[in-house]
């Protein structure tokens, strides 16, 4: 299947160049993930070699996990910070755990050039248009979940008063330093008289 090769062939540049990810991907021998792209039947099986990675079309022997995901579930996953949840992005897992969010940390971890994977995929101007918009896509989502965090802060302070506002943090904290102040004082006081 073509996207295999390109795949295959955009991970194995990406290895070429990155000499931390060439690395990091020696911990991924013996650990085969298979990625499941729902909606478009893509099934990519990554094989970790001492030198590149292998991505095949059929599952190989030594499968130790498997993710079903659709494509842009999958896409967000990877943009997203680290500490996600595959089940924040309806992916699906099977198999070792861990071996999959191995190789997630290390896909994440490249510096992958996803606008020339479009390009390659679906031609250049919509390759390019793709890569924009999950771009705008990514840095809108980015932005309103700060935003979100914001407010909901905000609410908390204000509205429920259930958390301190950071003056009423600061005033607090120059008083419990000011009391252990007071403390060691007394406490030597205390040594001085006995």
């Amino acid at each position: 299947m073509l996207s295999n090769s390109i795949l295959e062939t955009l991970l194995n540049q990406t290895l070429a160049l990155d000499s931390l990810a060439a690395r990091e991907s020696q911990h991924l021998i013996a650990k085969d993930l298979g990625i499941i792209l729902e909606g478009v039947d893509i099934h990519w099986y990554l094989v970790a070699q001492p030198q590149s990675i292998q991505v095949l079309a059929q599952p190989p022997q030594s499968l130790q996990a498997e993710l079903h995901a659709l494509p842009f579930s999958l896409l967000r996953y990877l943009l997203s910070p680290p500490a996600s949840p595959l089940s924040a992005f309806n992916i699906h897992l099977s198999g070792n755990h861990s071996v999959a969010m191995a190789w997630m940390d290390f896909l994440r971890s490249m510096e992958i050039d996803w606008e020339a994977l479009f390009a390659q995929i679906l031609g250049d101007v919509a390759g390019h248009g793709l890569n924009r918009w999950l771009t705008d896509l990514h840095a809108g989502h980015k932005q309103k979940h700060q935003e979100f965090e914001k407010n909901l802060v905000e609410f908390l302070q204000e509205e429920r008063h259930l958390l301190p506002s950071k003056a009423e943090v600061d005033v607090f904290m120059n008083e419990v330093d000011s009391l252990r102040d007071d403390l060691e004082r007394l406490e030597q006081r205390i040594d001085r008289a006995s």
